[in-house]
């Protein structure tokens, strides 16, 4: 039995034997078959529900001594059933558990002492299964966590608060095997280290180096099917053409046999194992590059031009591996993708299309599209980077996303439509600046409103409960909190008061807090 199991063992007969405790220490009139209060010594309520022979059944409701609510659920045959809500002694939920014949089954999820939702963990028989969620207090999720019989097992993601994949770890039984950090800026803001696209299975698209915005080093391309489509060698942003290493071919010419063309190259091919792999090039009579096709194990994934140098020229199409059909058609100029391209989907549909410049970077209007025709996203780009108006649509048309890029940092107003609630505020070179402002999808009332500096919080911020409540109100100083925090229940009445310094608590409920708690929070932490 492994320690969490018997953590949650010793959880299950710690509230089974408080409730018994409470139950038997009652007096005489205690009714077997019906409903009961149950006591503290101090004369504070310590729980109430149905008893069925003696044993709790339905609904009850656990108490702290000072009489706040401590947990609230249902009993099935005596054993925990459905959804379970524990709370601190501030009268926030901090935890919500399904359960079903007294053990875990169903999603498990925590909050934060601020009352937002921090992890979602899925359960079978008390055994963590299926995959785990953690979350950032917008709600975006932080991380995505596999698990089975208990451990984490298979890939791991973590997500910047765009939702971009920032890091992979790869889990057997519970151990790290593997970490990687992929798709970072520099503190200049350009892109740095290892960069990874990825199809919508999150299979791996692309992969390679950027050092200081510019690519270097070797790119691979594959398929969706995670085959090696293509490697291309790059140095400080420039492509390298015939990489020695990359050479591993045996390379097939043929040569014109008759008349005055008589000797003259004809044809070259590389092939692998017999079978054609690589680039295949036809000449004139004239010596002059005819045509070019490329071949990935005797399959054809492009086709178009190529100068004498092995470079890239004029219009390619390429096309999808191994099945066929058209990927993407546009045209090159010495190696690079330039002008006018579009890529497709397999059902044809068109599923972005924008030009690049002779340094083959998005450069102009680019627009992404839904596989149903509608449009997903349209962006202005400038030497690779965004820099223009970004727009991002539902698949109904709705614009979930809307602000202005300047050299590839957000810029200005921007709102984004996130779960539950929609995002306003301002940006200065990528950093949020100014008064921030949520507002719940279905009614338009407030659910947070804060300042930020340089992308710090600043100053008050306050959260809202969907019915206009406030909840929680605090100040921050260069993004640590200070002074007085208030957390309210619904009604408004308050909850709890906690007066920090420098980001520590220091008073709860305007009483300090002791030396030696600290240091056992701080142990804890």
């Amino acid at each position: 039995m492994n320690k969490e199991t018997q953590l949650l063992l010793l959880f299950s007969i710690v509230l089974n034997l408080v409730l018994a405790h409470e139950i038997f220490a009652q007096t005489k009139d205690t009714n077997p078959n019906g409903y009961n209060k149950f006591y503290f010594e101090n004369g504070t309520i310590s729980s109430e529900g149905t008893l069925k022979n003696g044993k709790p059944e339905g609904y009850w409701k656990n108490y702290f001594p000072s009489g706040v609510l401590k947990s609230e659920g249902n009993r099935l045959n005596h054993e925990l059933d459905s959804i379970w809500k524990f709370y601190s002694e501030d009268g926030t939920l901090r935890e919500e558990i399904s359960y079903k014949q007294g053990k875990r089954n169903g999603i498990t999820n925590s909050y934060s002492k601020e009352g937002f939702i921090e992890a979602s963990f899925p359960y079978e028989d008390d055994v963590k299964q299926g995959i785990a969620f953690t979350y950032y207090t917008n709600g975006g999720v932080h991380s995505e966590i596999p698990f089975e019989k208990g451990a984490e097992n298979g890939v791991a993601y973590e997500f910047n608060p765009q939702g971009d994949i920032v890091a992979i770890r790869v889990y057997k039984n519970g151990i790290l095997t593997r970490q990687e950090s992929i798709n970072r800026l520099n503190e200049e803001g350009e892109k740095e280290g290892v960069w990874k696209e990825f199809y919508d299975d999150r299979t791996v698209k692309s992969e390679g180096k950027y050092r200081s915005g510019e690519r270097d080093g070797y790119w691979k391309e594959y398929t969706k099917k995670g085959e090696l489509m293509e490697t291309t060698k790059f140095d400080k942003g420039e492509m390298i053409k015939d990489a020695e290493e990359l050479s591993n071919l045996d390379v097939k010419e043929i040569y014109y046999q008759e008349g005055e063309e008589e000797g003259k190259l004809k044809f070259r091919g590389t092939f692998r194992e017999g079978k054609k792999h690589g680039t295949h090039i036809w000449f004139t009579t004239t010596g002059e590059i005819d045509s070019t096709k490329v071949y990935k194990n005797d399959v054809l994934v492009a086709k178009g031009d190529m100068d004498r140098g092995g470079l890239k020229q004029g219009e390619w199409k390429e096309y999808f591996y191994p099945e066929g059909g058209l990927k993407a058609e546009g045209s090159y100029k010495n190696g690079y993708k330039y002008g006018s391209w579009t890529y497709y989907f397999k059902n044809k549909e068109i599923e972005q299309r924008g030009k690049y410049d002779e340094k083959g970077r998005p450069d102009g209007q680019w627009k992404w599209y839904y596989e149903n025709g509608k449009l997903e996203r349209e962006e202005v780009y400038k030497n690779g980077r965004e820099n223009g108006l970004s727009i991002e649509y539902s698949d109904s048309g709705t614009v979930m996303t809307q602000g202005e890029y300047i050299d590839g940092k957000e810029e200005g107003e921007w709102f984004y439509e996130i779960g539950d609630h929609r995002e306003e505020g301002r940006y200065e070179y990528g950093a949020k600046t100014g008064v921030w402002k949520h507002t719940y999808l279905g009614t338009g009332r407030v659910k947070f409103e804060g300042e930020f500096y340089d992308d710090l919080p600043q100053e008050q911020h306050v959260w809202y409960y969907p019915s206009g409540q406030k909840m929680l109100e605090g100040k921050y100083v260069s993004g640590v909190k200070e002074g007085e925090w208030r957390r309210y229940y619904e009604d408004g009445t308050i909850m709890i008061t906690i007066d920090y310094q420098s980001g520590k608590e220091v008073k709860v409920d305007g009483i300090k807090l002791k030396e030696e708690m600290k240091e056992v929070e701080s142990e804890g932490q």
